[in-house]
């Protein structure tokens, strides 16, 4: 009996030292063969967390097979290190990779030839999101690799068009004419119940960036934010006519019934559609907003996702979600460089986009894989697949990182802005009479508080 129990106790030992090469933290970090990498752990359930681990299991699993004299340590901590020391790699969202930007990691342009890696093959707008300059504005280089993609789309109840006689979209693509003439078919009220075309929260970054780049050539000139004048400016009353005409919804806006009106149509995130800033709605209220219901639309069958409206001129914009998507870094504080390098870049080949989607989702980064099946799964299955690449070449990032390009400051700075945003946007603005004077007064303030955000000043807005 003896002799079975040290047998099983050594097995499990053996085992523990095995998965201690692929996984878990403790093992040697001064191995030069061993490849040590910070994640932040799920944190929503238990159930998730090992999911996680899993999935970045056999992602190393695989890259060790590819590369049998190396290992793979994985950290899992509950934020991303301050201090780089003692780490090769970082896998970080798109938001938390700014914490690094400024110095901190190796530009992998360098080791893509050697790992195989055509970066025509990428998609283009995924990789600007770890496109930066260096400290002096200068050299652009990729620090950040992306292994998947979220971006802003519309999701559609059809079963409210089907109710109101009205055509659902195509897939294929739609202009701003076909969209306006679409909310107004949906405006109306029956049984005592107001219906209106979308919801669409003005107080989120994307819903302004796809006015000021559809109609205004975008809302800064690289420099500082340019919203309060020009054609940016005036393309901004297109989007406030529209909540003035009752024909979209959104949080603190209340004009002909919008308030408590049953949305046709969300503007959100294709992955993370209940994402939208505000929580504190009622359930009522959340129900009648599709993005936040999309689980019982798709149950139903009714839910289908379009893509943004195009200009009349056949012009395309769109936002990448920088909170959604995912990716590897190398430190330069590793002295293994290229076999971090080589691991980071091993999530953009075919077996690593596969594996990885598996728990992270999204859109695959190589445009090649955009044809197999894999990613088309739950909110992107079927036709909606398909309806979320429409545009997608012509994306860009969702925050205020344009006007901060090789600020040291980059990340401090994009939280402060979105932060002043969301102050002036929704609590201010929010609370006074959506006027066109009230709102060029706050777009004005904010822009005043970006400028001296910018300039490295402290804001007086909180």
């Amino acid at each position: 009996m003896k002799r079975v129990k040290i047998t099983v106790i050594l097995m499990m030992l053996c085992l523990t030292l095995v998965v201690c090469a692929v996984s878990i933290s403790g093992c040697n970090k001064t191995d030069p063969n061993t490849i040590i990498v910070a994640v932040v752990r799920d944190q929503s359930s238990a159930g998730a967390q090992k999911a996680q681990e899993k999935c970045l299991e056999e992602y190393a699993r695989a890259f060790t097979l590819h590369n049998p004299d190396l290992q793979v340590q994985y950290e899992y901590l509950n934020v991303l290190p301050a201090k780089t020391d003692g780490y090769d790699c970082i896998l970080a969202s798109g938001d938390d990779v700014l914490r690094y930007i400024a110095g901190d990691l190796v530009d992998l342009t360098q080791y893509m030839k050697k790992n195989d890696v055509d970066e025509a093959q990428l998609l283009p707008s995924a990789l600007d999101i770890g496109r930066f300059a260096d400290k002096n504005g200068e050299k652009y280089a990729i620090y950040y690799m992306p292994f998947n993609y979220d971006r802003t789309v519309i999701y559609a109840d059809t079963s409210l068009f089907a109710q109101a006689c009205v055509e659902v979209p195509s897939i294929n693509g739609w202009t701003y004419s076909e969209f306006l003439e679409t909310l107004e078919q949906l405006y109306y009220s029956t049984n005592n119940i107001r219906y209106t075309g979308i919801y669409m929260p003005y107080y989120m970054p994307y819903v302004w960036q796809y006015y000021c780049n559809m109609f205004g050539g975008g809302w800064n000139n690289g420099k500082s934010i340019t919203m309060d004048t020009g054609e940016t400016y005036n393309a901004l009353l297109r989007m406030l006519d529209v909540y003035n005409s009752g024909l979209a919804r959104s949080y603190q806006i209340d004009q002909k019934g919008s308030a408590t009106a049953v949305c046709a149509m969300s503007m959100t995130y294709a992955c993370m559609p209940w994402h939208d800033g505000v929580t504190n709605e009622t359930l009522e209220l959340t129900r009648a907003n599709p993005g936040k219901n999309t689980e019982a639309l798709l149950e139903a069958g009714t839910l289908k996702l379009l893509p943004l409206p195009a200009g009349d001129d056949g012009k395309v914009t769109g936002n990448a979600n920088t909170g959604f998507i995912k990716g590897f870094s190398v430190l330069k504080s590793s002295e293994k460089k290229a076999t971090a390098a080589a691991f980071a870049l091993f999530s953009v080949s075919d077996i690593g986009q596969k594996i990885l989607n598996d728990y992270y989702g999204g859109i695959p980064v190589k445009k090649a894989l955009w044809e197999q099946d894999f990613w088309k799964k739950g909110l992107l299955a079927g036709d909606n697949a398909k309806a979320v690449l429409y545009g997608i070449d012509y994306d860009v990032r969702d925050d205020f990182v344009q006007v901060l390009d090789g600020d040291a400051d980059v990340y401090n700075k994009n939280i402060r802005l979105r932060t002043i945003f969301s102050a002036l946007m929704q609590r201010d603005f929010g609370e006074s009479n959506d006027s066109e004077r009230a709102f060029k007064i706050y777009i004005k303030d904010f822009c005043l508080e970006a400028e001296m955000t910018i300039d490295g000043l402290s804001a007086s807005v909180s």
